[in-house]
């Protein structure tokens, strides 16, 4: 039995991305793209704390950022996630990516090898 899964899917999908017919031939799911509906961000508070940010960190800020991630965030998602959720994790444990193409490649180079 075929299953018919597009009965299944939003009628709001966002539109399908143009691939290059070589590149559509190896690949089957995009993860580069985001989505954001630019009408959800308050653009005046992003540029204010852009700017608080570039004020006070500004000189930092050209520099590779250490491998697992910004120090300061990995601590305040910790304490999120021991606050909101119970949950004890150490910072150790927090991975920051920039975006799901970069943590799906460090995963795929960790745990697969050429040819599986």
């Amino acid at each position: 039995m075929i299953f018919n899964y597009e009965q299944l899917t939003a009628k709001s999908l966002p539109p399908d991305i143009y691939m290059p017919p070589g590149l559509a031939a190896d690949v089957k799911y995009v993860f580069s793209v985001t989505y954001t509906d630019p009408d959800a961000m308050e653009l005046d508070g992003l540029a204010k704390v852009t700017s608080d940010v570039v004020l006070r960190e500004g000189r930092n800020l050209a520099s590779y950022p250490p491998v697992q991630g910004d120090l300061g965030l990995r601590e305040f998602i910790a304490r999120e996630l021991e606050q909101k959720r119970g949950a004890t994790v150490s910072v150790d444990n927090i991975f920051l990516s920039s975006g799901a193409g970069g943590a799906c490649q460090v995963f795929v180079d960790a745990f697969i090898d050429e040819g599986d």
